[in-house]
């Protein structure tokens, strides 16, 4: 009788369930079987000759793989064709020689310390480097510093006041990222995000003078949560599992006892949960639900909140709305792209998130982590939600470490440097100046035939162009070409030639033309997914599946400012911590300090004690012209300078008050070797706004997680492998980690070997 009333119980929840917020998601249809490799008749080596399109991280990872051990560098002969003097792709930088050989950047550049495949991957690249210890840089832990302080920017329509930051130190530990250990499955992070809702309202809120919230009565619990609460203890202590860490004892020592009890049930489950039962789930959703309840009804109303409490309770929507979702919608069982089909607020909001939630800096920061603005707009931000939420707990329940990881020299000299070197020894030779015009397909439409490209500028001697500098013992990247050693290289100089812009007005190139069979036997493109209108219109032609995923997948401009200022940090006023931070005003709207930087430069002593990185998307131009438009990059580059002159004034002084001046600025805190007045200044900062098809960022938007290209499963272009952040990943987002592990995927898609990659899902 008891079994019956409870599957009905269970029954009417289900059903009440799916008429608040309707049926769950289908799960995701089945993978279909990898086709067996047709065999190329046109391969006449033993090695298999590979062509990298592209010297980003996808294309280098890629390359990494594939020579990973002797017996590859054995089965493959590879060469990487890449745009201009540089590596790097959207994570180049360059050094300037004529100011203080600074580091000058694509955007500001972190490391995070769930990135587990990019982390094993350069520790392995800086293992085989065997520098000196005396050298910079010469081991992985001298190319990176750990960094756990973050800031949040609270608006004055999220405080009802002024500008407000919102600090965090998510600490550090002592794991190493990339040591091999397994990350976190989806139910251990679910565990773990609800034991740090528990300890939020296990006590008194601590760290300022806030009040702590009234305490909740005992909660009535329906009969059924309470004897699946007993069951599941019963179960886990006949099993010998313990908790994760060990419960409160007492209910009465915590202001909210469902999140105890939540805490106790989930901690009790099995660690897989095809071994749940139903009813488990619905009693931790109840638990949840409950434990949302008892705060909103403890807590203040919004507009008496002490800011501590504010940001308590949004901290407390936000958990219980992830908590509930992940448990809802099948993404235990089903993983993180069931939920995607929903931007990221309305998934929160499908699970009781409340507007003030919705529009808090704690739901903004994954916007802006991701840079997820459609066309660069702020008013228009979409963001898959299944990203969102996967990528947000691995970054602060899964690190190692520290949640971030700051690198020591720029991103060209900490990883592609090192790569670069690496590579060389490993065989992998490397045709600079090579910029790719157009793919071609044989009559069947099933093998890249061809390949043109455009040798933009031809080396003297037909020699090979040695692209790296010395700075202070470090190996690095020029800002521009070493033009000494081109043969047009004068010219270059002299008109100022970007060899790296779809605009640039040069018609010297010659052209080279890459033949299956000859030249190469399998492409891997490691371009990103801007230039493929350009230069694959056949393939697009040819291939639906491409023209859907080049249709769908959308890109925004993203843009740089970096300041080198005369005081220090706090000398600007700012008295916490060096920060990262985000969701600050538009439109530079994230900063970090950094200042740990200065080292690795030649500035004159104590005449520069701090450099400030800013980035943002930047809203798109109306129209995209052609190419023959060669004005377009100083045009856009202009409204950079404009929005930044602006933005200085207005919004600086909330970070650094000292700096504030008769305009709201003071312009002579930045360092200008010329000695120029005021905004002048200016000028001798660096600025850049990424507007080639690519250097633009990835969006992860609402419903395109299937319409990503999986390498291995997509398989219409036999010897065509496409690698980098937005194809199909596991992560499906603009990041490292999603490039190096879209490079991985094309290896194991060209060799066909087992190769376990982190964090598959």
């Amino acid at each position: 009788m008891v079994k019956a009333i409870l599957r009905l119980t269970i029954r009417a929840l289900q059903t009440l369930e799916e008429l608040l917020y309707g049926p769950p998601p289908a799960p995701p249809k089945p993978t279909p079987p990898r086709p067996d490799p047709k065999p190329d008749p046109g391969i006449t080596t033993a090695r298999r000759r590979v062509a990298i399109l592209g010297g980003g991280v996808g294309a280098l990872t890629a390359a990494y793989e594939l020579t990973r051990t002797p017996e590859l560098r054995a089965k493959y002969e590879l060469t990487v064709y890449q745009l201009g003097w540089r590596l790097g792709g959207k994570g180049a930088s360059g050094r300037n020689a004529a100011l203080g050989q600074r580091i000058e950047e694509h955007g500001l550049h972190v490391w995070m310390g769930h990135y587990e495949n990019a982390f094993a991957m350069i520790r392995d690249v800086y293992g085989a480097l065997g520098r000196r210890p005396d050298q910079p840089l010469a081991t992985w832990r001298d190319a990176f510093t750990r960094h756990s302080y973050i800031v949040l920017g609270e608006s004055p329509e999220q405080t009802g006041a002024g500008w407000e930051l919102w600090p965090f130190d998510f600490g550090t530990n002592s794991e190493e990222p990339g040591d091999g250990r397994p990350l976190p499955t989806v139910f251990a992070m679910l565990q773990s995000l609800i034991g740090t809702l528990r300890n939020l309202l296990a006590g008194p809120h601590r760290g300022d003078d806030a009040p702590p919230l009234v305490a909740a009565p005992p909660p009535d619990y329906p009969e059924w949560v309470d004897q699946e609460r007993q069951l599941a203890a019963r179960e886990a202590a006949a099993a010998g599992r313990a908790p994760a860490d060990e419960p409160l004892r007492s209910p009465a020592l915590a202001p909210v006892p469902s999140a105890e009890h939540l805490h106790q049930l989930a901690h009790s489950l099995p660690p897989d949960p095809v071994e749940h039962r139903a009813v488990s789930h619905h009693a931790l959703v109840h638990l949840v639900e409950t434990t949302r309840d008892a705060v909103r009804a403890a807590a203040p109303p919004a507009g008496d909140a002490h800011p501590a409490l504010r940001r308590l309770q949004l901290l407390v929507e936000l958990y219980s709305a992830v908590v509930r979702g992940i448990l809802v919608d099948g993404v235990l069982l089903h993983g993180f792209d069931v939920i995607d089909r929903w931007d990221l607020r309305a998934w929160l909001a499908r699970h009781g998130g409340p507007p003030e939630l919705l529009q808090s800096a704690a739901a903004q920061a994954m916007y802006g982590l991701l840079f997820a603005y459609v066309k660069g707009d702020p008013a228009d931000q979409q963001l898959a939600a299944g990203v969102a939420v996967r990528f947000a707990l691995r970054m602060t329940l899964a690190y190692k470490g520290a949640i971030f990881w700051k690198m020591n020299a720029g991103m060209g000299d900490t990883i592609f440097t090192p790569l670069y070197e690496v590579l060389k020894a490993r065989g992998v030779r490397f045709k600079f100046f090579h910029r790719v015009e157009q793919l071609h397909l044989d009559a069947a439409g099933d093998l890249v035939e061809r390949i043109e490209l455009t040798e933009q500028a031809h080396v003297k001697g037909g020699a090979e162009y040695r692209p790296l500098v010395d700075v202070k013992g470090l190996p690095s990247w020029p800002s521009r070409p070493l033009y000494e050693q081109l043969v047009e290289g004068e010219q270059l100089e002299r008109d100022g030639v970007d060899l790296e812009s779809s605009w640039a007005k040069w018609d010297r190139g010659t052209a080279v033309s890459l033949v299956r069979g000859r030249d190469f036997d399998d492409v891997v493109l490691g371009t990103s997914i801007g230039p493929l209108p350009r230069i694959a219109p056949q393939l697009l032609r040819r291939h639906p599946r491409w023209a859907r995923t080049v249709e769908r997948i959308a890109t925004n401009q993203t843009f740089s400012v970096q300041l080198w200022l005369g005081p220090t940090l706090a000398g600007l006023g700012w008295t916490a911590p060096p920060p990262a931070m985000t969701t600050y005003a538009e439109r530079l709207n994230t900063w970090a300090d950094m200042a740990h930087l200065l080292p690795r430069e030649t500035w004159p002593e104590g005449q520069v004690q701090d450099v400030a990185y800013f980035t943002a998307p930047f809203p798109d131009a109306r129209v995209i012209p052609p190419p023959d438009d060669h004005a377009f990059p100083a045009r856009m580059l202009a409204e950079l300078k404009q929005s930044a002159l602006a933005w200085l004034p207005a919004n600086i002084g909330v970070l650094w008050p000292a700096a504030r001046g008769a305009d709201g600025f003071d312009w002579s805190v930045l360092f200008d070797p010329d000695g120029g007045e005021g905004r002048d200044r200016f000028d001798r900062q660096f600025y850049k706004i990424n507007i080639d098809p690519s250097e633009r960022y990835v969006l992860s938007l609402p419903g395109t997680t299937e319409d990503r290209l999986d390498p291995e499963r997509d398989r219409q272009v036999r010897n065509l492998y496409p690698a980098g952040d937005w194809i199909r990943t596991g992560l499906n987002c603009g990041a490292v980690e999603s490039a190096v592990l879209g490079g991985m995927k094309a290896a194991r898609a060209l060799t066909g070997a087992a190769r376990a990659i982190a964090g598959e899902e």
